[in-house]
C-alpha cells in the first residue's frame, strides 16, 4: 500500500505542469539544464536589440510555431530547454539562455551536447527571432 501511494505521488510530480517541480526532477533524473549551461561556451550567441522579457516570449512562441517541445522552462533563471528537432532523437535537448545586457538588449545563447542539433537550432530559432537588429558583437 505504501509503495503504490509512493508511486502515485511521484507519477503526479513527474507529470505536473510545475516549472520549478520539472527542474528538480529533471536535475535529479541527469536531464537538467547543468550540461547545457556547462556547453554554453561551445554553443552559439546573438545579441538582439529587444528587452529580455519580449525576447523571452518571442523564442517561447517561436519554439511552439516549429512544433519543437518545451522540455524545461524557467523564466526567472532565464532558460528554455527544448527537445523534438527534426531528424533527432527525441530526447536531444537543447538549451536556449537568455542575458539582459542592459534594458533594451538581449543576449541569445544556444547550447547542445548534439552538434547536429545545435546547427539544427540555431536555423530554427536565429532565423526567425522577429527582432529589426542583430547586433554584430
Amino acid at each position: 500500500m505504501k509503495r503504490t501511494l509512493l508511486a502515485v505521488l511521484l507519477a503526479a510530480l513527474i507529470t505536473s505542469g510545475c516549472s520549478s517541480i520539472q527542474t528538480d526532477i529533471g536535475t535529479f533524473m541527469g536531464q537538467g539544464p547543468r550540461d547545457l549551461q556547462k556547453a554554453r561556451s561551445k554553443g552559439s550567441s546573438r545579441l538582439y536589440a529587444l528587452p529580455y522579457q519580449e525576447a523571452f516570449g518571442n523564442v517561447e512562441s517561436l519554439i511552439k510555431s516549429q512544433g519543437l517541445k518545451i522540455y524545461q522552462l524557467d523564466r526567472e533563471r532565464g532558460y528554455i530547454v527544448v527537445i523534438g528537432l527534426p531528424r533527432q532523437t527525441d530526447t536531444t535537448r537543447v538549451g536556449i539562455f537568455f542575458d539582459a545586457e542592459g534594458e533594451e538588449k538581449t543576449r541569445i545563447t544556444l547550447s547542445s551536447l548534439s552538434s547536429s542539433a545545435l546547427v539544427k537550432a540555431e536555423n530554427m530559432i536565429f532565423g526567425s527571432i522577429k527582432s529589426d537588429v542583430v547586433i554584430i558583437d
